[in-house]
């Protein structure tokens, strides 16, 4: 009753599907013949230092990775990111790989051999012998210590060489799978071997080091008086739009006015489906009728199963795990007595009595778990039943559930608490409950084989077994009809910016700044990808049809576009107000003070007072009391002793500095460590740098 009640609540939404559905076949032929929906005849995903990228490529090489890693099914999340990995792998062999080609370095297989062979950790290897769904090594690959067994690796790859693809499709795809793998290798150890070249290239020279010790062992301790931008009043200095446009003239081609990519900025209103009283009331009605049914139901299991949200709905329970008000009806009640339709939250329920017992109301219980993925069933019990019996000879259960569980609680021997009736898997629960203190069964549940050590039981209470049919209050297709009605009136009635920020008003608009090409939600809102793609189809000031998003439709406008380059004025216009209004105020402060360079005269025109900082060397990235300031460092640096800066403009404020005193600090700083620390992002640096010099276009959100 669940299931065909909730499609016959939405069954015009279910025909707005298949209408959609037959529209999307119709325009299939425009896909597959080099059209898409948003980029019109354009067929390429990207293009990379002017080779163009196909869709149908791009689609290729997804399908054999999604059949080649994961056996040809995956989920949307793991496919966004295949098509990532993809794509990277193809601006490598474009742009990086030539460049390793061209310095000389290859991976032969004998290098290959020697990683698969003596590498039990490496991650590409985990990866490919690893369960996608549980990222467990299979166990037929695993040493007992978690490795890699190598024998057993090369053993496989033996095989999988040595079989005839033209006899065995499953030879035929484990070899394809092979060859990705050998690649995946091949990328990984070039990598390597690029990076340990760029480093060995990097000297650090005696006068860099020299400068390096002396800017972290050089520790300063200054006074300063400071005059903040934020204690200023902003409308004695504001900035008229001439010194703004002239200030970004000479500035637009700083890094912070450019875009390193194409953004978004939208508003939207969200017209929520809840249900109405009519449809509370409509499932009461329905669930009185089910009741009925549920009398005289022969098979209640089956019956729960059937009309319920909630499946195997049956279960033992005290009164205080009632809702209010049901616990003394269903303790006192007899038998097959059935109770509701009654609200719990959300939901409507029916309760039907079972049976009673007399029980332990918790149980204290520990474990020692052999994984199902890791060990199979006969071996595990075998395994179980020998340290049962060292358990009973010793008294070691916790030291042996350190040693040999495979679940989280080995870090305390295996003790998982208190737990109630049901709270645990059904046969480890039965038999706890069931059970008496110390006793030690063994059970299979769906994690692996349990061997159970039951500690403590508190006194028997009383239990009921009740069979429950519960049903989610939802909304009905007529409210899904009204709320699209009135999304879709909105939509209409407001077709540009200003109607849709007057009138939005009172749904609540919401904004979603910095929405990027690739982004697959709207600021966190479930499958809300097509109102991003929406967005970098539309003009700035449009706004959209309703989106509609299973339990709610949205109603967006685009209130900014950003493209990727320098931004223009009137996007970089708030920044560069900031910028000139602080550049006033700081000369404002500077001419406060002249060159008046006592400190104590400063502060008191600054209407301040002298402070004094904590040490700090130029090297650090920060002072303590003070913040980011690189300028007051490096003045700091440049005094000598006792003497008095002239105003330095800050991030945040105008400062006078008095370098009150230095002192020798040990410094790290040598040869080694300088050349380490570039080498280690040498490799990393250089491939970034390529690959922006290698006018790389990206153009999968027209597609996805």
């Amino acid at each position: 009753m669940a299931v065909i009640g909730k499609i016959r609540k939405q069954s015009t939404i279910l025909l707005i599907a298949i209408g959609g559905a037959m529209v999307l076949f119709v325009l299939g032929d425009l896909f597959t013949s080099g059209s898409t929906f948003f980029a019109g005849p354009n067929d390429e995903v990207g293009e990379i230092d002017r080779k163009k990228v196909s869709i149908k490529e791009f689609e290729m090489r997804m399908a054999q990775a999604v059949q080649n890693r994961f056996g040809g099914n995956v989920d949307e999340e793991t496919r966004v990111q295949l098509r990532d990995q993809i794509w990277d792998e193809i601006v490598r062999e474009n742009v990086i790989a030539p460049q390793m080609e061209e310095l000389g370095l290859s991976v032969s297989d004998q290098e290959l051999f020697y990683v698969i062979k003596n590498d039990p950790q490496n991650p590409i290897l985990r990866s490919y012998f690893s369960n996608p769904q549980t990222g467990r090594l299979y166990q037929q690959f695993a040493n007992p210590d978690g490795t890699i067994n190598s024998d057993r690796v090369i053993a496989y790859f033996q095989n999988v060489l040595n079989g005839d693809p033209s006899q065995d499709e499953n030879v035929l795809q484990a070899q394809q799978s092979f060859q990705v793998l050998k690649r995946n290798l091949r990328s990984s150890i070039l990598d390597e071997k690029y990076a340990s070249l760029l480093g060995k290239s990097i000297y650090a020279t005696s006068l860099e080091i020299d400068k390096k010790s002396d800017e972290s062992s050089k520790s300063m301790s200054i006074s300063y008086a400071a005059k903040y931008f934020n204690e200023m009043d902003d409308s004695k200095y504001e900035p008229t739009e001439s010194e703004m446009k002239s200030y970004y003239s000479e500035h637009k081609n700083e890094a912070r006015f450019k875009q390193e990519e194409p953004l978004r900025s939208l508003q939207y209103v969200t017209f929520e489906v809840l249900p109405t009283a009519d449809d509370t009331n409509r499932l009461r009605t329905e669930l009185e009728e089910v009741k009925k049914a549920f009398s005289y139901a022969e098979d209640d299991t089956l019956f729960v199963n059937e009309n319920s949200d909630t499946p195997f709905n049956i279960r033992w329970t005290t009164g205080a795990n009632l809702p209010q008000g049901m616990d003394s009806l269903v303790m006192n009640a007899s038998k097959d007595s059935i109770f509701g339709p009654y609200r719990n939250e959300n939901k409507f329920e029916l309760l039907k009595v079972k049976d009673f017992k007399q029980a332990p109301d918790s149980v204290k219980a520990s474990h020692i778990l052999l994984s199902a993925e890791q060990v199979d069933t006969a071996t595990a019990r075998k395994r179980l039943d020998s340290l049962r019996t060292v358990i009973r000879e010793n008294d070691n259960f916790a030291q042996l559930a350190s040693q040999y569980s495979m679940d989280g609680s080995r870090t305390k021997g295996g003790d998982l608490g208190w737990f109630a009736e049901g709270q645990m898997v059904p046969a480890f629960s039965n038999a706890c409950f069931e059970g008496e203190v110390g006793d030690m069964p063994i059970v299979s549940s769906q994690y692996g084989m349990h061997l159970i050590k039951i500690t403590d039981q508190t006194g028997d209470v009383k239990k009921a077994l009740v069979a429950i049919i519960d049903n989610m209050i939802e909304p009905g297709e007529r409210t899904f009809q009204d709320v699209y009605a009135e999304a879709s009136s909105f939509a209409i009635n407001n077709d540009n910016a200003d109607k849709f920020m007057e009138n939005g008003e009172k749904f609540g608009i919401a904004k979603a700044p910095s929405v990027r090409p690739n982004d697959r939600t709207l600021m966190g809102i479930e499958g809300s990808r097509e109102i991003v793609q929406w967005a970098y189809g539309a003009e700035v000031g449009a706004v959209s049809d309703v989106f509609d998003l299973q339990d709610q439709y949205v109603v967006a406008l685009l209130s900014e576009v950003r493209e990727k380059g320098v931004l223009p004025f009137d996007l970089a216009k708030e920044d560069v107000k900031l910028a000139v209004l602080n550049q006033k105020k700081a000369d404002a402060a500077k001419e406060m003070v002249g060159n008046d360079q006592d400190l104590e005269s400063v502060s008191q025109k600054w209407d301040g007072i002298v402070q004094q900082s904590e040490p700090f060397t130029f090297a650090d990235f920060t002072i303590s009391g003070i913040g980011v300031e690189p300028k007051i460092q490096g003045t700091a640096y440049a005094l000598q002793p006792k003497s008095v800066s002239k105003p330095v403009e800050g991030q945040r404020a105008v400062y006078v500095i008095r370098l009150d005193n230095t002192q020798k600090v040990p410094s790290s700083v040598t040869r080694s460590s300088i050349e380490q620390r570039y080498s280690r992002r040498a490799g990393v640096s250089a491939k970034d740098a390529i690959k922006e010099n290698a006018q790389i276009e990206d153009n999968r959100a027209q597609f996805y």
